[in-house]
């Protein structure tokens, strides 16, 4: 009789062990101080801070747990890839470095820790967000997704079915999420394009209006185009559009319709109040004399005018994104050169109105000099002065004093003893000339503010009176002139 022992029969394992308790609080440690610090870290992938914020912490923790849970190769294939792309920054690749030596610590160990792994991936996740963007627009996203992808693929042949089966359910949940709400925003999309469209055009009526000097019309066409972006803001933010904030790439261009739509409808608001308020044929010399008082009234209207312009240009710029569709692209494009176009006449307009009661004689009487110069001799700042003239302000009352040429001056000059204090540079290139006797050649250096300083100290010890200011005029300024007075006789 032949007795046998029979064996248990053989089953194939995964090649996982049981994570103690200790290694799973570590892991939990790991995947918290990957996501806070995922808030914090730089990328816009939806355009909106809160958004972007819990894409960048899910993204840290979804790759530091998956790692923990892959074959330990990809460990070094994903902290490499962290490393070779992080184009030589300091702190990207010091990340890196750092998942690199744990994952080859990690792969000549007896058996496979995740914990380790976990942490390996947190830091790659931070490195990789800190890569520059150099290259066509996401080509940092599509190297991350190759990289990250190799860790993904292993993970999914090593994770318990339980765990694989929860992802594929969140991801269609997530996918289902993701289709209804972009179709929903660019349907709101597509049905505000007319409203933009007809805003644009109305403003642009309206700068016409401006221009030809038709305040009134000005007004009510800037208020229709406020309507307008206004109509179109509702439908790009109503409730229903908000949910793809949420999306990576759709989230920007929702954050894009929303700026404009919204700076649109502020400055169309902005602009018509302005030109309510501001009645350009007010602002005209009547004897010789500017009423301040009118002047002052339009000091907070422009002013207004002038900050919504450079709140518009830096909300568009913020929102400018390289994941912008071609066409949204192209039209924030247009809208931040006209923005960067308006916006240093609007500044120099609003400056020049807050400056003009006290340069007008408001705060007190103001002397300036005007010096004429002529290009039949070449200086620094264009030509020598060929004469002068002296402006006396008094509350708005504007007279001219006192007309002349250089020589009336040189003689005074020439029977005292005049000094130059400076610039110093002024006085190291040019002193050797006497411009101190020598008032037409005052003009040597090419730096306006140098010469007003040396014609401010040199009028007075010609027999002038002390000086507020001075106006340097060429030829081409006095032709601009001439096209806004008309002809002089």
């Amino acid at each position: 009789m032949v007795l046998l022992r029979s064996r248990p029969p053989l089953h194939r394992t995964s090649g996982r062990r049981h994570t103690s308790v200790a290694e799973r609080r570590t892991i939990w440690a790991i995947l918290g101080a990957a996501g806070v610090a995922g808030l914090f870290a730089p990328g816009e992938p939806a355009g909106w801070e809160v958004a972007d914020a819990a894409l960048r912490a899910g993204g840290a923790i979804g790759l530091a747990l998956v790692t923990s849970y892959a074959r330990r190769w990809t460990w070094l294939v994903l902290a490499g890839g962290a490393g070779v792309f992080a184009g030589g920054e300091a702190l990207p690749t010091t990340l890196a470095a750092v998942a690199l030596g744990l994952a080859l610590v990690g792969n000549n160990v007896a058996r496979r820790s995740r914990p380790l792994g976990a942490a390996v991936g947190a830091l790659a996740a931070h490195a990789i967000m800190l890569w520059p963007t150099t290259g066509f627009s996401g080509r940092p996203t599509l190297i991350a997704a190759a990289v990250c992808g190799v860790v993904f693929g292993s993970f999914w042949r090593v994770a318990p079915r339980r765990i694989r089966r929860q992802i594929l359910i969140g991801g269609g949940l997530a996918a289902a999420f993701v289709a209804l709400a972009t179709t929903v925003f660019f349907v709101s999309a597509w049905t505000s394009r007319s409203s933009v469209l007809r805003g644009i055009d109305l403003a642009e009526e309206a700068l016409e209006l401006a221009r030809d000097g038709d305040q009134d019309g000005a007004a009510r066409t800037f208020s229709l185009a406020a309507e307008e972006f206004s109509k179109a803001q509702d439908r790009v933010t109503a409730p229903w559009a908000l949910p793809a904030r949420l999306i990576p790439v759709v989230g920007s261009q929702a954050r894009a319709l929303d700026v404009a739509t919204a700076e649109g409808a502020n400055l169309a608001t902005v602009a018509a109040s302005a030109a309510s308020a501001v009645d350009l044929d007010a602002v005209t010399l009547r004897d010789g004399k500017i009423d301040l008082a009118v002047v002052n009234g339009y000091a907070d209207p422009l002013r207004r005018t002038a900050d919504a312009l450079n709140r518009a240009a830096t909300e568009v710029d913020a929102a400018d994104s390289p994941w912008l569709l071609w066409n949204v692209d192209s039209r924030i494009e247009r809208l931040q050169a006209e923005l960067d176009d308006a916006r240093p006449d609007a500044n120099n307009v609003a400056d020049a109105v807050e400056a003009a009661p006290s340069l007008l004689g408001g705060e007190g009487p103001r002397s300036y000099l005007v010096v004429f110069m002529t290009p039949s001799e070449l200086r620094g700042l264009g030509g020598f002065v060929g004469a002068f003239a002296q402006l006396d302000v008094v509350d708005g009352q504007i007279t001219l004093t006192r007309t002349g040429r250089p020589g009336e001056l040189n003689r005074v000059l020439r029977d005292g003893t005049p000094t130059i204090s400076g610039p110093d540079d002024y006085l190291e290139r040019y002193g050797r000339y006497q411009p101190e006797r020598f008032f037409q050649d005052v003009t040597f250096s090419p730096d306006f503010p140098s010469v007003a300083q040396v014609v401010e100290e040199l009028y007075p010890q010609a027999g002038g009176v002390a000086l507020d200011g001075v106006i340097a005029l060429d030829p081409r300024a006095l032709t601009g002139f001439i096209r806004l007075t008309g002809p002089v006789e």
